[in-house]
């Protein structure tokens, strides 16, 4: 009887309260729309609108997770590379660049034939070159051709900046080497000679204004590197920076006053001036990987003195902000905000902003190359023969 009576009450307070929601959606209003009047009821409107809101964060949700096979074709020896471009993925090979969505989408393709392809990013431009001596060059922009470069020499790097401007290094008659900048039309507009050191790289600022070139110099059996840079205006050397039995890597403007220097065993800071911000010194820690791509963290892969490796996540003053230990090798990773991906022998591992490792996600190929999309929740992961876009929550 306890129980009938229970239930019983629960059958009256439901239509007590199917009674008082249906005379609640019955009520009716009455707006005015360019002299017109329409009789509307205001709740049946919001159950709506709120069912649809519903519906969509439903179907935003399962839209946007799970593994999406990504349409890259595959050869022996296409060694795709992924770049980061605003809220796509470049993928780039030996037959050009394909641009890669989270939902693992083309959003674009380049088809151009290279023997050893150099891809850089800055905005939405992309570059694209080959480093094999055909001396080819050119920007892209959403896939469309925006300029070829002549340069008629072979390439050492080369990039590019969200405003279009480029800068080249290139070898050359007579010179160690030379640095050809050019405007967003492909107009050559400043060009440098170096006499003194190899070139090993080149950076710009975003208007083109100032570049830095690195030089490796050597004398009694030593070999330094010198970083210069230039005030292409005035063709005036501001800063002129040396650093000991180091080589360096790569450079990069992350503004116009700040530049980053990455070496062998340092990566470094410097103003426009040549005043060092940082000097991170990897000395003894055998550095294998390194990242730049996010504006939040840059990322370096060392080993302990137990030979574990280590993803060090630090901010562009130079602190050490995170230190995740691997399981085993790392084999590949990237960054996105000051968050990382790890992969391992055991899977992909998210890295947090704190150096804490989530759960391992399993891949049923080998991977070569990963990107990390905003958010940094989904990635493009490359294989030899397969590629797909995967969660990594």
């Amino acid at each position: 009887m306890m129980k009938n009576r229970y239930i019983e009450r629960i059958k009256i307070g439901f239509m007590r309260f199917k009674d008082s929601v249906a005379a609640v959606l019955s009520k009716t209003a009455v707006m005015k729309i360019r002299g017109k009047k329409i009789v509307y009821r205001p709740m049946r409107l919001a159950v709506a609108l709120i069912a649809v809101f519903v519906l969509a964060a439903v179907v935003s949700m399962f839209g946007s997770v799970g593994t999406k096979s990504v349409d890259l074709a595959f050869e022996t020896d296409y060694g795709y590379k992924t770049l980061q471009s605003g809220s796509d993925i470049i993928a780039y090979c030996n037959r050009g660049a394909a641009a890669v969505n989270a939902k693992g989408g083309i959003e674009w393709k380049v088809e151009k034939e290279l023997s050893e392809p150099m891809a850089e990013v800055g905005g939405s431009y992309l570059l694209l070159a080959d480093l094999a001596g055909n001396h080819f060059a050119a920007s892209y922009k959403k896939g469309k051709l925006q300029n070829e470069y002549k340069l008629g020499r072979d390439i050492i790097s080369g990039k590019i900046t969200k405003s279009g401007y480029a800068v080249f290094a290139t070898d050359t008659d007579g010179y160690k080497g030379r640095v050809t900048v050019f405007n967003r039309r492909g107009k050559e507009i400043y060009v440098w000679n170096s006499g003194s050191g190899y070139i090993t790289d080149a950076a710009i600022t975003d208007n083109g204004r100032y570049i830095a070139v690195s030089q490796l110099v050597t004398a009694d059996g030593n070999t330094d590197t010198r970083i210069q840079i230039i005030d292409t205006g005035k063709g005036e050397t501001v800063a002129s920076i040396d650093r000991a039995g180091e080589v360096t890597a790569e450079l990069k403007f992350l503004s116009p006053n700040r530049l980053i220097a990455v070496t062998d065993n340092h990566i470094a800071a410097y103003s426009r001036g040549g005043k060092q911000l940082f000097d991170i010194s990897l000395s003894g820690k055998n550095p294998s990987l390194y990242s730049l791509s996010s504006r939040d963290r840059l990322a370096v892969v060392t080993l302990d003195n137990r030979g574990n490796n280590l993803l060090e996540l630090y901010s562009y003053s130079g602190k050490l902000k995170a230190c995740y230990t691997a399981s085993g090798d790392i084999r590949a990773m990237d960054t996105r905000g000051r968050t990382a991906v790890s992969v391992e022998q055991k899977g992909i591992v998210r890295v947090s902003a704190r150096g804490k490792g989530r759960s391992a996600v399993s891949v049923d190929h080998d991977i070569k190359n990963i990107g990390l999309f905003p958010g940094g929740k989904r990635a493009l992961v490359i294989g030899t023969s397969q590629s797909e876009c995967i969660s990594v929550r």
